[in-house]
């Protein structure tokens, strides 16, 4: 899969074939916000622009039903190339210096995001308090939703076609509209398999609102694998405020941009979805003004099953900087009884809490009531009040690829400010655990990761992370008894505390193996913790605390590229090249979900035998 990290991230991590896009390829161009825009330009053509979609055909020119005309009047042929849905001109401008760059190639083959399982693959059956195990699966998707063209008007009894320049009273097709006379209005209410809804906006900046479907909006979608339904917006229709999906299922939504209303009950734009199966969200905006809120979430989902969200934008949900309310507004939530969702190539930022929440402190429902397998892979995510994930009440969290920068306590924040990532949430209810944070780059934080659950023999993992410019890399906070947390083949430079214990819990453990950190200040345990110190690079970091195991690790040089930058690349000569073997995570696994993650974050195979310390394999 090629994909663009943070234009911060520059070109320094162009050996690897994900960010080639973003480094010496000249059909690429990474845009800060317009979530629709095709980055390959050789298949734009002049009547508008082609997206990956869907609206292109497999030789690369833009098919001849999914043109417009360069002025935007509805014409027979179909819809715009350009599957909207994207931040306007100036939101990219505005924010150039850490633009969200992730549109940058179709998702790629299975095993593409380690850990992380294709949309059709097989996905494990087993919910807590049942641990998965290898042989233990159920169906994925049974089509691929990424992979489906995106349809355009053909004139059919089940289409509604709907402009700004419409008008319900005169609009055909019995009211629903045609291509020659539209409807003005966005239908609601319940729709049978193979509806097809079809949105033209004007690109209008954001502020104006085409399409005002107030403050709660009901709408269903009772479709089914062979006719599923759709939702698709062209030309950037701006629809506020909030839609409630409910006992919705195949449904495909594509293009929109949801926004605030004048005098709405939020300062935002939401999508709720409640009681749904095989929901697809592709080339998707919900944002607000980023004035602060009484709380809230721009997306949340509730006994929702299969549900993908693919190179969406959500961002300026409340008040990034401050919060004067003190109440939270996440950015995508999975909050009760979610089973296989997944956030891929995405955006979410200046968030006046969290970019994603799963679960939620009030819930005290059984185990099984809580979000499984969620699959959050190849994102950005910035400049939040709060944090980038905090898991609370959720199990098999898969946090992989994605890139994770600029996290800092604002004036006044409270404790979770300032932290990327929260494996799991102490005191925030009662079930949690089996977290995972693979091969991601966190930079510009004051805390990296964070395990601080609170749950009886919770166990949460981080594996081959890069981190560089935190201020701590690693704390263990935890207060429950016979809880475990593994430290694994991370590389970590120019923290001032590397690793962290505080409130340990009753025969708690803490592994820390083949990492390496360098210059990055402490590593500190407490006597109560069974804690590992074992075959890492310690070059100018300082060993402190009692660690029960403290063995074969190297003070050596381990010779990185730019570990200043996030290149964690050991050059020749480096005494992290061939002196590690591989550790038991890995096998643990493949064992409770059947897929190997023995790659680096370049996407270089682990070999048999002899590793690399750290994140990173030399190939």
């Amino acid at each position: 899969m090629k994909r663009s990290p943070s234009l911060l991230l520059t070109c320094l991590l162009a050996a690897s074939p994900w960010l080639t896009s973003a480094c010496g390829d000249s059909d690429s161009a990474p845009d800060g916000g317009d979530v629709g825009r095709a980055i390959d330009s050789s298949i734009a053509t002049d009547s508008g622009i082609a997206t990956d979609s869907g609206n292109v055909n497999d030789s690369g020119a833009a098919t001849d039903s999914a043109i417009v005309s360069d002025s935007g009047v509805l014409t027979d042929s179909g819809i715009a190339g350009d599957a909207g849905g994207g931040a306007d001109a100036a939101d990219a401008a505005a924010g150039a210096d850490v633009a969200s760059s992730v549109d940058a190639g179709p998702v790629g083959p299975p095993g593409t995001y380690v850990g992380v399982p294709n949309l059709t693959d097989p996905v494990p059956s087993a919910i807590m308090p049942t641990l998965p195990s290898q042989g233990a699966t159920r169906p994925g998707w049974p089509y691929d939703p990424l992979a489906l063209a995106t349809p355009v008007p053909t004139g059919a009894a089940e289409e509604y076609v709907v402009s700004t320049t419409g008008n319900d009273g005169t609009a055909g097709n019995n009211g629903r509209g045609t291509m020659a006379s539209p409807r003005r209005s966005i239908p609601s209410g319940t729709f049978s398999a193979g509806t097809k809804i079809f949105v033209y906006g004007a690109n209008s900046a954001y502020g104006t609102v085409d399409f005002n479907m107030g403050d709660a909006t009901t709408m269903t979608f009772d479709c089914i694998e062979s006719e599923q339904c759709w939702w698709v917006g062209i030309d950037t229709p701006r629809v506020g405020r909030r839609i409630d999906l409910t006992n919705s299922h195949h449904l495909v939504m594509e293009g929109l941009s949801f926004v605030d209303i004048p005098g709405g009950g939020r300062p935002f734009g939401q999508v709720q979805i409640s009681n749904s199966t095989y929901i697809a969200q592709r080339h998707l905006e919900i944002r607000g003004s980023g004035a602060n809120s009484s709380g809230g979430q721009l997306q949340s989902m509730s006994n929702v099953e299969f549900l993908v969200t693919y190179r969406c934008s959500l961002h300026d949900g409340g008040s990034w900087d401050s919060n004067g309310t003190d109440l939270d507004v996440h950015g995508w939530r999975p909050a009760y009884g979610n089973r296989y969702l997944w956030l891929l190539e995405s955006s979410i930022y200046h968030m006046q809490a969290d970019s994603i929440q799963t679960g939620n402190s009030s819930n005290n429902n059984p185990q099984s009531a809580t979000s499984h397998y969620i699959y959050i892979a190849g994102n950005e995510f910035y400049e939040n009040y709060e944090n980038a994930l905090d898991n609370k009440n959720s199990y098999h969290v898969v946090f992989s690829g994605n890139s994770v920068h600029d996290f800092y306590p604002a004036s006044g924040a409270s404790g979770a400010n300032g932290t990327a990532i929260i494996l799991s949430n102490n005191s925030e209810g009662p079930w949690t655990g089996y977290h995972w944070a693979i091969n991601n780059r966190v930079w510009n934080t004051s805390l990296a990761i964070r395990d601080s659950g609170s749950e009886i023999d919770e166990k949460n993992y981080a594996v081959g992370n890069v981190i560089w410019n935190a201020t701590s890399a690693f704390t263990q906070a935890n207060n429950a008894a016979n809880r475990e947390a593994w430290f694994i083949n991370n590389s970590v430079s120019g923290a001032t505390s590397s690793v962290n214990v505080g409130q340990p819990g009753s025969n708690a453990s803490l592994f820390v193996r083949n990492n390496v950190f360098y210059q990055s200040g402490t590593l500190n345990t407490q006597s109560a913790v069974n804690s590992v110190l074992s075959g890492n690079v310690l070059f100018g970091a300082t060993v402190n605390g009692a660690w029960d195991v403290n063995t074969g690790n190297s003070t050596g040089d381990p010779l990185l590229r730019d570990p200043a930058q996030g290149d964690m690349t050991p050059e020749t000569g480096s005494v992290a090249i061939g002196a590690s073997t591989e550790d038991p995570v890995y096998a643990l696994f493949t064992s409770l979900y059947g897929l190997d993650i023995r790659r680096d974050l370049n996407g270089t195979s682990r070999p048999t035998g002899v590793w690399d310390i750290g994140a990173v394999e030399v190939p």
